[in-house]
């Protein structure tokens, strides 16, 4: 059930008697607080109610065991409820950007956190049951108030990504993550060096495993370490070269471009994808996605790789360059000239191919261009045409 966006100040209880419920979207309304029932639904297994104006986390939730995603970011919370313990199977808790001091010790008991998402709050301690976590691989913690952080910490060896900047912590502990990354205070000692899943998980976080591909970010790379390790948009600060003055020649220029590129940071047009689906996968709230749009390359390409686990993924899933067949076929014809083309029955085998691949690459909003045009009514019309006649000929077979 998806009611996100329509301005909504409370839930109906009545909503909770649909106990079969699996998804349930309330998010970006105006909602205070969660129905005193919200516990029926005892089959919920995501519950998104982010960006909202909720100001307790119900102990109702704390109640539907089958829980695997639960997003309470952007609101009003000011405590968890020691109850958290109760969802074993709860994967991915979203907290951020709420009015958090503590963290319950029964945040423990819920073996199956993988996500753990509690930045921008008041926390100023964590407990040390936060190490009994052991399927915990994200661990999110900067602008808080933490001053010290438990020694469990170092044993928090499947942590793929930690991060805490921006806390009051000691000056040791800040130049290690400032230097090194949060993750050097996880004790290494311990990690695996077998070639076990837990090792190759850390090589992962330097180094792309497939094709032998180089590290995302050069050793040599001038950048800032702070550019590196923050989530902040004002901590942001570039470490590059001041810009050439315009009166150059062509030579320096040049050698400009090879010391840019042994910074390590790409063109925008190789991440841009990867950057666009990573603010669409962490669920900013709107006000930070449009900082964050703000942002120099080299800052996203710098917040791009604080997401390490996702940012490689989203690399390889990137959208191949567009084949010479399709491009050829959206600059040669319109999605007007398609649609003529069909009402004419002027169709044949590379006809239909170009349209396909026009379709699916949807360069300038071709897709819509077509329908518009009448595009399926007129394909409609066609393969209706088609059927009607007793012998269909070469073109309308192909």
């Amino acid at each position: 059930l998806h009611i996100r966006g329509n301005q909504l100040s409370s839930v109906n209880p009545n909503l909770c008697k649909l106990t079969t419920l699996v998804h349930l979207d309330i998010s970006e309304n105006q909602i205070a607080e969660l129905p005193a029932n919200i516990g029926d639904f005892q089959n919920l297994v995501t519950l998104e109610a982010q960006h909202n104006s909720i100001s307790e986390f119900s102990e109702g939730l704390c109640t539907i065991e089958t829980l695997v995603t639960l997003k309470l970011h952007d609101n009003q919370i000011s405590s968890i409820p020691a109850g958290i313990g109760n969802l074993v199977n709860l994967c991915e808790l979203y907290l951020q950007e709420n009015k958090l001091k503590t963290v319950p010790s029964e945040i423990g008991k819920a073996q199956n956190l993988r996500k753990l998402y509690l930045e921008y709050n008041q926390l100023s301690s964590l407990p040390e049951q936060i190490a009994d976590l052991r399927k915990l691989v994200i661990l999110i913690l900067h602008h808080n108030m933490l001053s010290q952080l438990p020694s469990c910490i170092a044993n928090m060896t499947n942590l793929l990504r930690l991060s805490l900047n921006d806390n009051p912590l000691d000056a040791r502990t800040l130049e290690i993550i400032q230097t090194e990354g949060a993750l050097a205070l996880v004790n290494k000692e311990q990690q695996d060096t077998g070639g076990s899943k837990k090792f190759d998980s850390i090589q992962r976080r330097t180094t792309l495993r497939s094709g032998g591909m180089k590290p995302i970010i050069s050793r040599s790379s001038t950048l800032n370490p702070s550019i590196m390790r923050s989530n902040s948009v004002q901590s942001f600060k570039t470490g590059l070269d001041a810009p050439t003055a315009p009166e150059l020649d062509s030579k320096k220029k040049k050698k400009e471009k090879s010391k840019d590129a042994e910074t390590g940071v790409p063109s925008y047009s190789t991440f841009k994808f990867a950057f666009d689906s990573l603010l669409e996968q962490q669920d900013f709230s709107k006000k930070k996605k449009e900082m964050l749009k703000k942002m120099s390359e080299t800052e996203k390409w710098s917040l791009l790789n604080q997401y390490k686990g996702s940012t490689l993924e989203l690399l390889r899933s990137q959208p191949k360059k567009e084949s010479r067949l399709s491009r050829r076929s959206t600059n040669q014809k319109s999605a007007a000239d398609f649609v003529a083309s069909l009402k004419e029955g002027r169709v044949n085998k590379n006809t239909m191919n170009r349209t396909k691949a026009s379709l699916k690459d949807n360069k300038s909003g071709w897709a819509s261009k077509f329908v518009e045009a009448g595009g399926i009514s007129a394909l409609s019309q066609y393969l209706t045409n088609c059927t009607l006649k007793p012998k269909l000929s070469a073109r309308d077979h192909s």
